[in-house]
């Protein structure tokens, strides 16, 4: 399971705890690390920063991303990585 939550937080630059919320924001995210969202917790952001810790001391998130698109490729699907990027809303004074 964290191995699938290494691969989205990679695949979407994703910081642990922007996974954590996620996953609990997204069945589909959900189903695909293959926890429900809240019976059992899914691991939190302290697990997945562990075990990202563990993953670059080992073998390096390079060599993880590179298993990944080669996987990809093999399956003929093109990856390009991406970024969630939350919306902003600030109230203004006064409109130019």
């Amino acid at each position: 399971m964290l191995i699938r939550c290494y691969i989205v937080a990679l695949m979407w630059r994703l910081s642990d705890e922007s996974l954590e919320n996620l996953i609990l924001d997204s069945l589909a995210v959900a189903k695909f690390i293959g926890t429900d969202p809240w019976d059992p917790r899914p691991p939190s952001a302290s697990s997945f920063r562990n075990f990202r810790h563990l993953v670059k001391s080992s073998i390096g998130s390079g060599e993880v991303m590179l298993q990944v698109t080669l996987h990809l490729l093999d399956a003929k699907i093109q990856f390009r990585q991406g970024a969630m990027i939350d919306p902003v809303f600030r109230r203004i004074s006064s409109l130019p």
